[in-house]
């Protein structure tokens, strides 16, 4: 039996409910953004706990969340929300999992060179927060071109979002898939799609 691709878009209206969907979502984001939460020294089950509770929340950078999904396995995972709230839903974030985890659990150097390595937005286009694919679905049939097409078309084809100069394969996808760099002066540089 061939196994058919689901994309779907969840949102405070729309939020999922199955608890599984939601874990599998927490592990997943927690794997393709390593260089985020190694900045918590904690375990990966504290971790997927705490960002389950962000899910939905207003303000806080889980707003909307779209996922592929090729038969029960979740292939990719997205988050957008307005770039306007960028700071603080990134704010909120790591204030919440300072109260869960405690200060003495936080990597304050890590964390510190992350906060400076971001530009300054001045767009009120959507902004994404995550974006990733499962590791073993990588560079096989286009998963990320086709997760990226469905949330452009969501997004009335505006998106915004900071990619690591350093990350090669990630900065090859977004301009293969007609974003532009706007901003180069950091380690992250700010992309948009127009």
């Amino acid at each position: 039996m061939i196994k058919k691709i689901v994309l779907s878009k969840y949102h405070i209206n729309k939020p999922l409910k199955k608890k599984s969907d939601l874990t599998k979502i927490a592990n997943l984001i927690i794997q393709i953004f390593p260089e985020y939460y190694n900045c918590f020294k904690s375990s990966k089950f504290q971790l997927k706990k705490i960002i389950e509770k962000l899910f939905f929340k207003k303000n806080f950078e889980f707003q909307k969340i779209y996922t592929m999904k090729l038969g029960n396995e979740l292939v990719g995972v997205a988050t957008v929300i307005n770039s306007k709230n960028l700071k603080i839903a990134k704010t909120l974030g790591f204030l919440k999992m300072v109260e869960h985890l405690g200060i003495n659990k936080i990597n304050k150097a890590k964390i510190n060179n992350l906060r400076k390595s971001f530009t300054e937005i001045n767009s009120s286009s959507p902004y994404l927060t995550r974006f990733g694919i499962n590791t073993k679905f990588r560079g096989i049939n286009d998963f990320s071109s086709k997760l990226m097409k469905y949330i452009l078309d969501n997004e009335k084809k505006k998106l915004i979002a900071h990619v690591s100069k350093n990350n090669k394969r990630a900065l090859k996808f977004y301009l293969k898939n007609k974003f532009k760099v706007i901003n180069k002066k950091n380690i992250f540089y700010l992309i948009e799609f127009k």
